[in-house]
């Protein structure tokens, strides 16, 4: 068990996340093929930028109090309660369950080296119209163009003997009578002037669970702690990268390989040892497991980049020295916090 708790993913910003990989695949592209360090200091900045202003409006919408009924006004809305069906229930396509609605995925695996790709066939998804009952009162919410991937799925994989045939993995979210949910919409007023919470062009519709937004606002909680440090590392690296004077270190070619798979080894090693323990001697194994998964995910892309450009030893082993060092302080200096964040995580999962 790590110190860090885990985020979940979120609908409103998969499509975000999508164009960040794409701008991060094209600026490494870029620093691959024409050599030039002087990038580096802008792609943490163009990232942070883009994921800033992706993720800002998610928060303002999920992070505040569920609203009342009847203080609503046209325009985003949280509302949370329970589900009440306004019209006749469906089955679903591959369970078969009674539900309000479904979204349902038919997922090929197919065989790579280090695993296996997901490559979804096809996707049905279909919404009644439904009543949520909350403390205040009672709306109806229009099931057209809700989003259902926030609801914890249901899973059936088909394992295939035969080695031209790939599994297949049937996956599906149901929404039923009587889930405890949150919904996040807009309120749009119908032709008998009655408020109503629906989609209204690219705006974010979809439901989700209390247990899931309180793990959003977890994830953010634990960027905010480390943003600080995340800052230092940032003005470290490139002081190294330009400024830091010339020191006389052997090259080693060992060191790449040390580097790059050193901690994830290293990593599974700690986990092993301290998981699901809550002595402090497995606590400092889970410490010490932290630290070297965000450390090789932090140096793993600036090692080979720098390997690539052939940057002069010195400040790659430097580099690589000062990141386990910058997050091994920045855990340690909020180590009770992050302790803290992981056991609400935990109880969290626990109720859910």
């Amino acid at each position: 068990m790590s110190i860090l708790p885990k985020a979940m993913p979120n609908p409103f910003v998969s499509n975000n996340l999508k164009n960040i990989g794409c701008v991060v695949l094209c600026f490494g592209i870029a620093l691959g093929v024409f050599f030039t360090k002087f990038l580096v200091p802008v792609i943490p900045l163009l990232i942070g930028s883009i994921a800033y202003f992706s993720t800002i409006k998610l928060k303002n919408i999920t992070f505040k109090e569920p609203q009342k009924i009847a203080e609503l006004n046209d325009g985003q809305v949280l509302l949370e309660g329970t589900v009440l069906k306004l019209e006749e229930e469906i089955n679903s396509p591959y369970f078969n369950e009674t539900c309000i609605g479904y979204l349902y995925k038919e997922i090929e695996y197919i065989p790579i080296d280090d695993g296996y790709n997901d490559d979804v066939k096809s996707i049905i998804t279909e919404c009644k119209n439904f009543t949520l009952s909350t403390n205040s009162g009672n709306i109806t919410i229009k099931g057209n163009g809700l989003d259902l991937k926030q609801l914890n799925p249901r899973t059936h994989n088909e394992h295939s003997l035969k080695p031209d045939i790939n599994d297949v993995g049937h996956v599906e979210h149901l929404l039923k009578n009587n889930d405890q949910v949150v919904i996040i919409g807009t309120a749009i007023k119908n032709i008998y002037q009655r408020l109503e919470i629906g989609k209204k062009d690219n705006e974010p519709f979809f439901v989700t669970t209390k247990s899931k937004i309180e793990t959003q606002k977890i994830s953010f909680q634990v960027l905010k702690r480390l943003f600080p440090w995340m800052c230092i590392l940032y003005l470290v690296v490139n002081y190294i990268l330009f400024f830091a004077p010339n020191k006389n270190i052997p090259k080693s070619d060992v060191f790449a390989f040390v580097a790059i798979f050193g901690l994830p080894v290293l990593f599974v090693v700690f986990w092993v040892i301290g998981k699901d323990k809550k002595d402090w001697f497995s606590q400092v194994f889970q410490y010490l497991a932290s630290v070297c998964i965000l450390s090789s995910l932090l140096s793993f892309p600036l090692i080979i980049l720098f390997y690539m450009i052939e940057l002069e030893f010195y400040k790659i082993y430097y580099i690589f020295i000062s990141v386990l060092s910058v997050v091994a302080l920045a855990l340690i200096f909020n180590l009770k916090k992050l302790t803290a964040y992981n056991n609400q995580h935990e109880k969290i999962k626990e109720k859910s």
